[in-house]
């Protein structure tokens, strides 16, 4: 029968103590994957901060002034006016029948003022359908561009470590060089600049430490790497699929609201519709705000903060405060429309 053989064993087969040409080669190799581990998670902030921008921008668009926009609002819209012309009649006739027809109800002449007011307030919705989509979209881009967004500013620094140094003991100058030597890990390293120096100043780090935590460090930055860019593609696709919805609402609008001629047995398609219109504008709201306070919801919560001891679970903490600032702002964005129809009580 075989014996299985874990990481802790093959510490007995490498070199030990701080020191020799085999440990400088681990050294140099565990601090090479720390490198490439966080230019992996470098190239995925950068990632994010642009589909944050592109998002952003989006966001802010009105549908009114888009290219897309003439294509709803020509033919289609145009035809779908004409349809509705008619169906206000026909739900004018279909609440009135409704209305004399039960013998359990008296018709009287301020049921038939009633009737005609309504048939007036539908015809000129109708008829003013742009308007009310003009009004609803200029509302929605106006709160957005209320919230002040600093995507650059959020995103510059994410991958900013300050690399912690014990100063006790040390005279003016010996602090001067290590505050020196610092800065010049956090440049090469990043996000893992604490875990290289906790080790380089430990006397006790042997050669397999260096190796451990430098393939840790490498595998976090490429899952955390990979998790963010995914979260960037969604953010991006869960803004412009926003636009779409309202885009493709818009040639409804006219038939739509000619059911309320009808009354209240017909005007729940106008309803609906003006729930939904409104509840996608206020989406965009919503979205920004996600991705306006997610950093510094995770940053003042300090859930997953790490001491820079270079432990596997110190690495993990790590990469995890980095990548759930980025996973929440998806989640919040990808239920927006929820959120927005909880509060508002638009179904």
């Amino acid at each position: 029968m075989g014996t299985g053989i874990g990481p802790a064993d093959f510490s007995d087969i490498l070199p030990s103590g701080n020191g020799g040409i085999m440990y400088d080669a681990f050294k140099a190799m565990g601090g090479g994957m720390m490198k490439a581990g966080n230019s992996m998670l470098k190239m995925a902030v950068s990632f994010w901060g642009m589909c944050c921008e592109a998002g952003v921008k989006y966001l802010k668009v009105n549908p009114k002034g888009t290219n897309a926009y003439g294509t709803v609002s020509g033919t289609i819209f145009h035809v779908f006016l004409a349809v509705a012309a008619s169906l206000i009649v026909l739900f004018f006739l279909l609440g009135w029948l409704n209305e004399t027809i039960d013998i359990n109800k008296s018709f009287t002449l301020e049921n038939m003022f009633r009737f005609f007011v309504r048939f007036a307030i539908a015809s000129s919705l109708v008829a003013n359908s742009f308007w009310l989509v003009y009004g609803i979209t200029d509302c929605s881009v106006a709160l957005v561009n209320a919230v002040n967004v600093d995507v650059s500013a959020m995103t510059k620094n994410a991958l900013k470590e300050e690399v912690l140094i014990d100063v006790g003991g040390m005279t003016k100058k010996q602090k001067k060089q290590a505050v020196k030597a610092a800065k010049k890990v956090a440049g090469e390293y990043g996000y893992f600049g604490n875990i290289y120096n906790q080790l380089d100043t430990n006397e006790e780090t042997e050669a397999w430490d260096w190796f451990s935590d430098g393939l840790l460090c490498f595998f976090g930055g490429l899952i955390g790497g990979l998790t963010i860019l995914v979260c960037g593609v969604q953010l991006v696709v869960t803004v412009m699929q926003r636009l779409f919805k309202m885009l493709l609402c818009i040639p409804f609008a006219p038939i739509a609201l000619s059911g309320l001629a009808g009354g209240d047995r017909f005007s729940h398609s106008a309803h609906a519709w003006i729930r939904t219109f409104i509840g996608y504008g206020l989406e965009a709201v919503t979205m920004v705000l996600a991705i306006a306070i997610s950093f510094g919801l995770f940053k003042d919560a300090n859930l997953f903060a790490s001491v820079g001891n270079g432990t596997a679970s110190d690495i993990i903490l790590s990469i995890c405060g980095m990548v759930m600032p980025m996973i929440s702002a998806c989640a919040a964005i990808k239920g927006s429309d929820m959120i927005v129809r909880r509060c508002m009580g638009l179904g």
